[in-house]
């Protein structure tokens, strides 16, 4: 296996584990080999789970829902949700795919660059929202494919 970077592994109040994997705009390159460079990212993630990686390196996650999470800022969205939808509906839809990712389940969250440019908005005192809370402070690298 090569190497796989995952953004960000957290722990969802129910217990479940959450692979978030960032994806940051402006795009410099053509939207299309910007898409096939976040398909390629999200098979190689999706390869950590199936192959028993990700158990190995968080063995707390045994048999607990995983999320696969992409987490989109400043990305053109007309590009990105229908790429993701298409991604995911062939996944669950393949003979090879999807009875290893029954367990896995795949979610968007698209920030444009309206949104991404304004601070958060919270009272004084009051902590972030989040339906995820950290299970690893850096991110995740689990080592060249092989």
């Amino acid at each position: 296996m090569r190497q796989v970077t995952i953004d960000f592994v957290t722990v969802r109040p129910d217990g479940s584990y959450c692979m978030r994997v960032l994806e940051e705009g402006p795009w410099e390159g053509e939207p299309l080999g910007e898409l096939r460079r976040i398909q390629e990212r999200l098979y190689d993630v999706i390869e950590v789970v199936t192959t028993g990686k990700f158990v190995e390196r968080y063995p707390e996650s045994k048999g607990r829902q995983v999320y696969i999470k992409l987490d989109c800022y400043r990305v053109p969205k007309d590009h990105i949700c229908p790429f993701f939808d298409r991604f995911v509906a062939a996944i669950q839809g393949s003979p090879e795919w999807a009875p290893a990712c029954e367990t896995i389940v795949f979610e968007i969250h698209h920030l444009g660059e309206e949104e991404a440019n304004q601070p958060p908005q919270r009272n004084a005192g009051s902590r972030p929202s989040s339906d995820d809370s950290p299970a690893s402070e850096t991110p995740a690298s689990l080592g060249p494919r092989g």
